[in-house]
């Protein structure tokens, strides 16, 4: 009973991959990149689930074991049989942890189903992502001329042989539970052609927003060129009106801008590879402190350059158009852990208030700002467009900052 439930789950969980992985490349071809994202998401948790019956399976065996046909010596027919269910069942743990390891190496947690999320088995690495993509690649084709050959197999000791192996599978009624397991999956986890679009409510900018999607008609045509400054020097940034404080020289190799936000279900990294900052700030006097911090729109990186071309995209940050994003802070008060500000956060063209919760340490002219912000992309305009359902994108960003600034006198 327990054999026969466990092989028709995970028969049908291998059809459920080979659909779901034909999905995520039709949706690749027609530039459905939600689509793809999506099928690929539902892809990797029967992945896992597979392997976890496979597992299950290999154990119950241990314990249960078949009994063997009553045979002089093994046919080579036998032979073939055993070396393919060893062949299967070497394939039903290499497929989902190659695919796990190829999405570790891609910058991308595995989540299961969205409910919980796996660890990463290794680092990014491009060069390990490109092994691990052909390896299981081939695999899979392995995979499918295997079953396909244990299905022929099947057949011919049902209809030809007639010797009752058919029955160690189950009665026919036992198909009823493979095609249960494959109309639940696809009902389960198949994707949309699109995302299920919800208009976000946007906080009210400082500035005028840029036309967003209203009446969910929205526009694609590139948004028109701001004059920008430079990101270059700090003396190109807009001076603090307080000049008669010191202003921090950024030790770049000591300070990092960062963000956690959540794809599929699972958590990525990102980090702003280029900023400019000009900082002037006391503790003792928060009345004339002030901060401007210019980041390269085009400097974003998450580990994976397909993911960082979309970020720079028109829905997202759209570099073509915009080279920076600009925080501003001129009004700070203590808190009971540190100091907070309302900031203002301008991208895009647009301004938006932003609040930003933070921590100073100063010893002998040496300054440590550590700093929180929590954003939500869809009041800052980010993702509205294709990527607007919150179910593979993540709504929340969660920002941590770290300034280490040295002023002299």
């Amino acid at each position: 009973m327990v054999s026969r439930l466990l092989h028709w789950l995970v028969a049908g969980g291998i059809v459920l991959q080979f659909m779901l992985g034909e999905r995520a490349e039709e949706a690749a071809a027609d530039g459905n990149l939600p689509g793809q994202l999506a099928a690929l998401a539902q892809h990797k948790s029967i992945g896992i689930t597979v392997l976890g019956l496979a597992a299950l399976r290999l154990i119950w065996r241990y314990l249960q074991p078949t009994p063997e046909l009553a045979t002089v010596a093994p046919t080579l027919g036998e032979r073939l049989a055993r070396v393919m269910h060893v062949a299967l069942y070497a394939l039903l743990f290499f497929l989902p942890l190659s695919g796990w390891l190829m999405s570790s190496a891609s910058g991308y947690s595995v989540a299961w189903f969205n409910l919980a999320q796996l660890p990463d088995l290794i680092g990014p690495s491009e060069s390990a992502k490109d092994l691990l993509q052909t390896l299981h690649h081939w695999a899979s084709k392995a995979l499918l001329v295997l079953a396909i050959g244990h299905i022929i197999a099947a057949l011919k000791h049902w209809l030809i042989d007639k010797d009752g192996v058919m029955g160690r599978m189950g009665s026919p009624s036992w198909a009823l539970v493979f095609v249960a397991v494959i109309a639940t999956g696809v009902a389960v986890t198949w994707p949309t052609d699109g995302p299920r679009l919800v208009l976000p409510k946007l906080v009210a900018p400082v500035a005028p927003v840029i036309p967003a999607a209203t009446d969910l008609v929205v526009a694609t045509a590139p948004l028109p060129a701001t004059t920008e400054l430079p990101l270059s020097a700090a003396t190109e940034l807009p001076l603090s009106a307080a000049t008669e404080l010191p202003l921090w020289t950024v030790q770049d190799d000591n300070s990092r801008i960062r963000f956690t936000a959540q794809q599929a279900g699972a958590d990525f990294t990102g980090e702003w590879k280029n900023f400019t900052a000009d900082i002037r700030f006391a503790t003792d006097n928060l009345e004339n402190s002030s901060a401007t911090v210019r980041m390269d729109a085009g400097g974003l990186a998450t580990n994976d350059n397909e993911r960082d071309a979309i970020l720079a995209g028109l829905d997202w940050f759209d570099t073509d158009n915009f080279t920076s994003v600009v925080f501003t802070a001129n009004h700070f008060q203590t808190t009971a852990t540190g100091f907070s500000t309302q900031a203002t956060l301008q991208l895009r063209g647009a301004s938006y208030p932003i609040e930003f919760n933070f921590t100073v340490t100063s010893n002998q002219g040496t300054h440590t700002l550590i700093g929180t912000s929590r954003l939500d992309r869809l009041a800052l305009n980010l993702g509205t467009l294709e990527w607007l359902d919150t179910e593979w994108v993540g709504q929340f960003v969660d920002v941590e900052v770290q300034i280490l600034g040295v002023t002299k006198g």
